[in-house]
């Protein structure tokens, strides 16, 4: 199958609604099982991460135009890394003043193992080499951990402070 891929804007309200919906669905799934996100919640969220620097959504859609995939990313500085992480001993091999944020990649079940992942990945880092920034992300998910290796992360000891299975990567 083949994907095309957008750039959302906050004013396209059918997009953002599939978005919504995908978005509540996926992170129920191992290994989040996060059952707390709403529609409400998340519109929230993706309202507030506009706000961001730099902040790009950007969604694959198949032949009939549904969300079968998004990724999302935004400039962040040391600050906001270390508050995210909620912890105070951010490592010391982050020296940059500014980063770029890999905040979410996710694939609908039925499109994982077909590249997907890998093409949103690849216009997570076009973002940021286009701002000349190294790339941090995090995740706990095996799938989304060969995905980060594939396109040059590194995997790094430092866990996040509310889920130490959730390890830091770095571009």
């Amino acid at each position: 199958m083949r994907y095309r891929f957008h750039e959302l804007q906050w004013s396209e309200h059918e997009l953002l609604q599939q978005l919504v919906s995908f978005y509540c669905e996926v992170w129920k799934e191992p290994p989040w099982f996060e059952n707390f996100w709403t529609s409400d919640i998340v519109l929230k969220s993706i309202f507030q991460s506009f706000k961001n620097q730099n902040a790009v959504w950007r969604l694959a859609l198949d032949d009939s135009g549904s969300v079968v995939g998004f990724t999302t990313g935004h400039e962040a500085d040391r600050r906001y890394l270390i508050d995210f992480s909620r912890r105070d001993d951010f490592p010391e091999f982050l020296p940059e003043e500014s980063y770029y944020y890999a905040a979410e990649i996710a694939v609908v079940q039925a499109e994982r193992h077909r590249g997907l992942g890998a093409e949103l990945m690849k216009l997570l880092v076009a973002d940021a080499e286009q701002l000349g920034l190294r790339i941090v992300g995090r995740t706990k998910n095996e799938l989304a951990e060969k995905v980060l290796a594939k396109n040059g992360f590194v995997k790094t000891m430092f866990t996040d402070g509310q889920d130490s299975e959730r390890f830091y990567w770095l571009r």
